[in-house]
């Protein structure tokens, strides 16, 4: 009791200031609004018909009083007790709090109740001491507050989102010194429709934003005005965070509380900014103390707070004060399709009569052509454009730090010899690395990233096209390499290569592209740490490096098991292979019929091919399936 007290004299001195008449009262909320009733005018009425209630509901002049009218209540303050629920009238259009000022205490809530399809619901002087809004009609899926909510010193707000497909705006504007909290609770029933709460006027709410009790899948934070406080941690059904970037202090951007960071804000971010987000700009900081790694991060960029999202590439920098931030790389963008015999490989579009419209810039929006500075430095990124390598007959290194090939972004090889072209960090982000001449090996070396839940296509677009990926290849169970085999959809009989040097580390799906020739070859001779998914319907051969698979051998990640495999995987290893050796393995519910498999063997890559006579399958204990050599006898004879 003596803390309520305490904690109710900290709310009265928020008020002091506020003009009041000498006839002003307190008033204590009594009890819980009905469904149907409302207490938010004064008087505990019907929002059907206005009819008043003679039930012990309403407001009194003590926190344990009896009800009584409400008077002179443009100038009284009005506390929501512990244990006490305030409804709002089931209104259409804009609702106002006719009073001086709304406190709400802990355990007291304030509850919206609007029939149309946006309710506004104004209180001048919200004062935040421990309790909840709770906003409640999902059928009237948006409700906007305005006004101002001042959270008290030691204290906190729950805002608490109660239906599947609700959506709140806070037009009012938040304050709060940095020992407050806002608490954010989501639906209390989860569904598939998600919630959304904007917050548009916190940039002088210095406290921290948390997760409340509960949680409900495709919740999406928006703080449109700003935010001026840290964040603790997210519902963990947040599948995004959408920021003002003009509106969070640009020296530290977006503050972490904790060194132990909330998995939303490593793949649910995205800053909004109408001038665009450049190089060297902080994105967040965490706390001294915090590991930050840059890969497990996927941060966006939008112009506006509803735009197309496009990601952002950074680096983490360690503060003088300890702390770390996620700075972002100075980054150029693919501006116009670099025409035949021309290139921005090197940074500036050259050719014989070149087109200055062309070229990189140093804004997403490709506003115009800058000259590259620093270009070791710097990441570049191709959108939706085409980025031909140089023509000629040496070998040629990317100078940049990164090369990113986003959605619709092309590298095109064009040599005029045997070349190798090295890129330290190519980055895959739903790109294409495209192969484009047929006469002659080409060669990528270096090192390919594949970022989570994206891809890369290789494509290989001439008949007779020879190509060697060298580069180590990366990327987790979420990305995706798509193979794309005569993107010309060449009818030649020279058939396509593609060799894959070192792909143990890349753990996705190998996946067929969007066209296929016939024959090509698929040589894995790297291993390969993820799955094949599907292959170009003209494969006729897959040649796999066995020694350099894992104990599943070569895993398979569809139910429906493509030909290729079942009639063109040779296994080469210096070696035999010892029977009840795993070749395969297959998902769980997968069908497979011996009959139909024609697996090879070895000793060299290209070497004489012998099949496997007779083969088994085991089901293992997690319900795949596995292909392995036979125990019965010898198995092994040359054609």
């Amino acid at each position: 009791m003596k803390e309520n007290n305490v904690m109710r004299l900290a709310a009265m001195v928020l008020l002091i200031g506020v003009a009041a008449s000498a006839n002003a009262e307190t008033y204590y909320k009594i009890g819980k609004d009905e469904s149907g009733w409302s207490s938010f005018s004064g008087t505990y009425k019907s929002n059907k018909d206005g009819s008043t209630s003679a039930a012990n509901i309403g407001w009194a002049k003590s926190s344990d009083g009896e009800i009584v009218a409400v008077t002179d209540m443009a100038n009284s303050d009005f506390i929501i007790q512990s244990g006490t629920t305030v409804r709002t009238p089931s209104a259409n259009g804009l609702c106002g709090f006719g009073g001086k000022s709304l406190v709400l205490e802990t355990g007291g809530t304030l509850m919206t109740k609007g029939k149309s399809n946006n309710p506004s619901f104004d209180v001048q002087n919200l004062v935040a001491q421990g309790g909840t809004l709770q906003v409640n009609e999902s059928s009237a899926p948006l409700h906007t507050f305005t006004g101002s909510i001042s959270i008290v010193e030691d204290s906190s707000l729950t805002v608490h989102l109660n239906g599947d497909g609700q959506q709140a705006t806070i037009n009012s504007e938040l304050t709060g010194d940095d020992s407050t909290t806002l608490y954010i609770t989501t639906a209390k029933t989860l569904g598939d429709e998600g919630q959304v709460l904007e917050i548009s006027d916190a940039d002088k709410f210095y406290g921290t934003i948390e997760a409340g009790s509960k949680s409900a899948e495709q919740f999406t934070l928006k703080l449109t005005g700003g935010f001026g406080g840290t964040i603790t941690s997210l519902p963990l059904g947040t599948t995004k965070l959408v920021v003002n970037y003009d509106g969070v202090p640009s020296s530290t951007g977006l503050r972490i509380a904790v060194t132990s960071i909330p998995s939303p804000l490593k793949s649910s971010v995205v800053f909004y900014s109408a001038s665009g987000i450049k190089g060297e700009t902080v994105l967040m900081t965490f706390p001294e103390g915090t590991t930050v790694n840059a890969d497990e991060f996927s941060i966006y960029t939008a112009t506006d707070v509803d735009g197309t999202p496009y990601p952002l590439y950074f680096e983490p920098v360690e503060n003088e004060d300890g702390t770390v931030s996620l700075v972002t790389c100075k980054a150029y963008y693919k501006k116009g399709y670099d025409a035949s015999g021309y290139t921005s490989f090197h940074g500036e579009y050259t050719g014989s009569d070149k087109d200055d419209t062309i070229g990189w810039s140093d804004t997403r929006n490709l506003a115009s052509v800058a000259s590259v500075e620093d270009m070791a430095n710097s990441v570049f990124v191709v959108n939706g454009q085409r980025l031909r390598t140089p023509v000629g007959d040496s070998n040629y290194t990317f100078g940049g730090k990164s090369l990113v090939l986003e959605s619709g972004g092309v590298l095109m090889t064009k040599p005029t010899r045997n070349v190798t072209f090295t890129i330290s960090d190519l980055v895959g982000n739903g790109g294409t690395v495209l192969f484009n001449e047929y006469r002659y090996l080409h060669t990528l070396a270096g090192n390919v990233s594949i970022v989570r839940n994206s891809s890369l296509n290789i494509g290989l677009n001439s008949d007779g096209q020879n190509a060697v990926v060298s580069s180590e290849i990366t990327g987790d169970t979420s990305t995706t390499l798509y193979i794309t085999a005569a993107e010309k959809e060449n009818t030649g009989t020279a058939g396509q290569v593609l060799e894959i040097s070192d792909a143990d580390e890349f753990l996705g799906a190998i996946k067929a592209g969007s066209k296929s020739t016939e024959p090509f070859i698929l040589k894995l001779t790297g291993g390969l740490g993820g799955t094949i998914a599907s292959l170009p319907a003209g494969t006729t051969k897959v040649l796999v490096n066995y020694e350099e698979l894992g104990d599943a051998g070569l895993r398979i990640g569809t139910t429906e098991i493509p030909a290729a495999i079942k009639t063109g995987v040779t296994f080469y290893a210096d070696r035999t292979f010892a029977d009840g050796t795993v070749l395969m393995t297959f998902p769980e519910g997968t069908e497979v019929n011996l009959a139909e498999f024609n697996v090879c063997w070895s000793r060299e890559i290209d070497g004489r091919a012998s099949r496997f006579v007779r083969l088994a399958t085991v089901a293992n204990g997690d319900g795949t399936v596995s292909l392995v050599k036979s125990s019965y006898g010898t198995v092994i004879s040359f054609r």
